[in-house]
């Protein structure tokens, strides 16, 4: 089966589970919502009896195939700052104070605070960097980047005996690593699996990957890996749940129920989920279904066997 555990931070409530390193610090924002704004060299540690919730899954007691989702913002992306002088260079000083080289906020640890082989594997597992290029296990891709004052949606999805972990920045394919392309990396050891009492965000051993501030809304972890088809349905699912505007979603009216717009939207990603040849039920029937679950995409989906 499927579990969930999400953690909300728009309430003013602390969720259960989570444990604040350093300073964090809630910040009201229009409409009685709140976030979680974390503070340079401030991380977060998050647990909610996942033994109970979420069993470990391909053998083992960890989490080796699961997705994880998480909505963030950048006031300021990381500064970028001098680069090294090289030796025997023989640049004017007023040359180098003009190179620069982009540096990193951790994002996502799992359970990779320090690690013995701290040489050959990045410590924190996915990280952002001065102009916004997601980094993965160390490799990055600049296709996709992150926007300053911008909520976010970044997603994991992990297959540990696979050996795959893929991302996707608000539902688009973002950086991925593999055994094939990585081989130094251990994709199935316990370093990138999530461990059932506790994993972490925003920290690393290295302080000058966490000299800048994050916001965060809320983090999802389901105990399976996401059909990629989904992924972009997930994060219009969340979006449409959200009061604010965020992302590419359209917003809900207050009170929760869906503009007509975005029914119609979320039916087309619906009916484009059909593989040629599927039957699926009319038009009329999805949107009647959408209404009568108010938006909830992932209720009409499992409702007619997609999900």
């Amino acid at each position: 089966g499927d579990g969930c555990i999400a953690w909300d931070f728009t309430t003013s409530k602390k969720p259960v589970g989570v444990i604040k390193n350093n300073d964090s610090h809630y910040h009201m924002r229009r409409q009685g919502q709140y976030y979680l704004k974390v503070y340079a060299n401030a991380s977060l540690s998050l647990t909610a009896n996942i033994k109970n919730e979420v069993k470990g899954n391909l053998g083992g007691t960890r989490l080796n195939a699961y997705t994880l989702t998480m909505e963030f913002k950048f006031e300021e992306l990381p500064k970028r700052k001098a680069a090294p002088k090289a030796k025997g260079e023989a640049e004017s000083d007023a040359k180098q104070a003009q190179l620069t080289v982009p540096t990193e906020r951790a994002i996502i640890n799992l359970n990779r605070i320090l690690t013995p082989d701290q040489e050959e594997m990045p410590e924190a597992l996915v990280s952002i960097d001065s102009d916004g290029a997601i980094r993965l296990g160390g490799v990055q891709d600049r296709r996709v980047r992150i926007t300053p004052k911008k909520w976010h949606f970044l997603t994991l999805v992990a297959d540990c005996k696979e050996k795959t972990i893929q991302s996707f920045v608000d539902g688009i394919k973002s950086t991925a690593i593999d055994a094939k392309s990585q081989p130094s990396l251990k994709l199935d050891s316990g370093g990138f699996s999530v461990s059932p009492d506790r994993f972490y965000l925003f920290a690393s051993p290295r302080t000058e990957n966490m000299d800048c501030e994050v916001d965060v809304k809320r983090v999802w972890l389901y105990s399976e890996k996401k059909d990629e088809s989904l992924i972009g349905l997930m994060n219009e699912e969340f979006m449409g749940r959200d009061p604010w505007k965020v992302g590419h979603g359209a917003p809900a009216k207050a009170g929760g129920a869906a503009p007509e717009e975005h029914y119609k939207t979320q039916l087309q990603m619906i009916k484009d989920m059909f593989a040629g040849g599927a039957s699926k039920p009319s038009d009329e029937t999805l949107l009647a279904m959408l209404k009568e679950h108010n938006g909830n995409v992932e209720k009409v989906l499992s409702q007619i066997g997609l999900f």
